[in-house]
Formats: structure tokens, sequence, C-alpha cells
């Protein structure tokens, strides 16, 4: 998989995530890692994931055990995680369970259609 990771939008404070191709659970791993210090240090809580040209994610039991562990984190006051949904159709899928599964430990969590949509919930 590849992805990049901005720790600044200049006219939002959000991270920002892009990525694309295949993700494997150890990549999702590897992303929160490279994201916390952006919520720990910097106080950023809004984070946009852009997920347009992602074609695979992990398996269902690897996302919700990725949810358990995002919400025993103890996350900020106001976290907010947006998506850009998939343009693959099971990729698509992928991402809709990682939202309800989110939603379901307490994590605010929406996949949207378009980039802007999800800036603007965030």
């Amino acid at each position: 998989m590849a992805w990049t990771v901005a720790s600044l939008m200049p006219e939002w404070p959000i991270i920002e995530i892009v990525a694309e191709g295949t993700i494997t659970d150890a990549d999702g791993r590897e992303l929160q890692m490279a994201v916390h210090p952006f919520v720990e240090v910097d106080g950023l809580v809004r984070v946009l994931y852009d997920a347009t040209n992602l074609r695979r994610m992990p398996t269902a039991s690897e996302i919700i055990e990725f949810a358990d562990d995002l919400s025993d984190r103890g996350l900020p006051e106001g976290f907010r995680h947006a998506h850009v949904q998939p343009e693959d159709p099971t990729a698509s899928m992928w991402v809709a369970h990682w939202v309800a599964s989110a939603r379901n430990r307490g994590v605010q969590a929406d996949v949207f259609r378009t980039r802007h949509e999800a800036i603007s919930w965030l």
C-alpha cells in the first residue's frame, strides 16, 4: 500500500491521509503510529482519510481489532475521522465496515462520496 500523511492542511487543522492500493493490518497499525504524534503532540483531532484509490482492506476481524485498539486509546474530546469513499466497490464495503465498527465503539467516524463533503463534516 502507498500512503502519505500531511500533518496540517494550511487552511484547516486537519490531518490528511491519502491511501491507495491494498492496505494490510500491518499497514493500518503503521499508519496509526504515524498519525499518533499529530493527535497527542499537536492536538489535532480531525482526520481526513482519502481512500479514493484504495483497492483492498484488511479482513473483517482485523478491522474490528483496529477499531478496538483505536477506541481503547482514549481519543481526545472532539476527535473525528472522515473517509472519502473508495471507487472500488469491495474496498468501499470494507471502509463502511470500518466506520460502523468505529462508531460502535464511540469513535466519531463517517464516510463521504467527496473530499469536500468529508471536510465539511469535519
